[in-house]
């Protein structure tokens, strides 16, 4: 039989409603989530720290790149830098907005000055990890996928693995390994966090669209068996050093590795579950996406959560232009 996952995080429904609550069978009432910012098109990458959250957004028709933020707790976004270039991921190190756009760069969120970190391959990766005092992401020159380290000033740049394909993010990190994926390769890889050691193999033939996430036990992806880029794949594990690949649940969009564990997004109906371990239980549906007020049909596209709360960002997929929103969900 195939295992499945029990939720203990919740889902999202989106409202610009203040402490909404959703009735799900049984009677129980929770929260759903609320609707704290609209965006103009496609919000991309998004994180927060205890006083706010940050995101990008990528104005197709302009081929701009936006990056804004805005209290946790609700206000006025404020734009904080834009630029001509792709999509950012992004991370944040001590008072500095780190994001990829065809390399690595760093925002003062205090002078609000951007300077390049590193220079070199396009970045392609959905994710940018800071972590023990260093940044992680990987990047892509048209044939070689590359795991990078560096310092956040931008020296001691090392790469940590190498092999032929492109990445697809986000990546995976525990106490000595980087996880990543090579999507059209189908494969699932390893590479140590200090440099020299060999990228291994963690699993082959899956089609990894949407990246990876690391808990204490297994690492997850979620894959697309006909490589179609369509939706309907399948969150799967593996443990951390290989092995028997494990099917768990279908239609999963995004994954997230927290603190706390490993979070997914289902799609289309736009609800948040957690990982609760490596025992198992049933899945429990909490509550459905009942329509953000800005269009009929939301297509999540990042997910960012930590010990207060959770934060989606998506677009409207039924808007010519992407009518994009952000969400946030308390998970107390």
């Amino acid at each position: 039989m195939t295992p499945s996952i029990r939720s203990t995080a919740l889902a999202v429904a989106l409202c610009a409603c203040g402490g909404p609550t959703t009735s799900v069978d049984g009677g129980a009432e929770i929260p759903s989530a609320t609707l704290l910012a609209g965006a103009r098109d496609r919000p991309f990458s998004v994180t927060a720290d205890s006083e706010h959250v940050y995101w990008s957004e990528y104005r197709v028709d302009e081929e701009l790149l936006h990056l804004y933020r805005a209290p946790r707790a609700g206000g006025e976004p404020e734009l904080l830098h834009t630029q001509f270039g792709g999509i950012g991921a992004l991370a944040l190190h001590d008072d500095g907005l780190f994001f990829t756009s065809g390399g690595l760069q760093r925002l003062d969120l205090e002078t609000r000055e951007v300077r390049e970190v590193q220079r070199g391959d396009a970045a392609s990766t959905d994710d940018l990890v800071a972590r023990g005092g260093r940044l992680y992401w990987a990047t892509w020159d048209g044939a070689t996928g590359r795991v990078r380290s560096l310092r956040p000033d931008g020296t001691d740049a090392v790469v940590l693995g190498e092999r032929e394909g492109r990445p697809s993010g986000p990546l995976g990190l525990d106490a000595t390994h980087v996880y990543w994926a090579l999507a059209d390769e189908g494969v699932i890889l390893r590479s140590p966090r200090e440099p020299g050691g060999a990228t291994e193999v963690v699993a082959e033939d899956e089609c990894a669209r949407g990246g990876v996430a690391v808990d204490a036990t297994h690492v997850y992806w979620h894959a697309d068996p006909a490589c179609t880029l369509t939706h309907g794949v399948t969150l799967r594990r593996a443990p951390r050093a290989g092995g028997a690949v494990e099917p768990l649940d279908e239609d999963i969009s995004l994954l997230h590795q927290a603190a706390d564990g490993v979070y997914f997004v289902d799609y289309p109906q736009t609800r948040l579950h957690r990982v609760d371990g490596p025992a198992l239980g049933d899945f429990t549906e909490i509550t459905r996406y009942d329509g953000s007020g800005r269009g009929s049909f939301a297509r999540p596209n990042g997910v960012f959560v930590d010990a207060a709360g959770a934060f989606l960002v998506g677009y409207e997929d039924d808007e010519p232009s992407g009518l994009g929103w952000v969400a946030t969900l308390p998970l107390d």
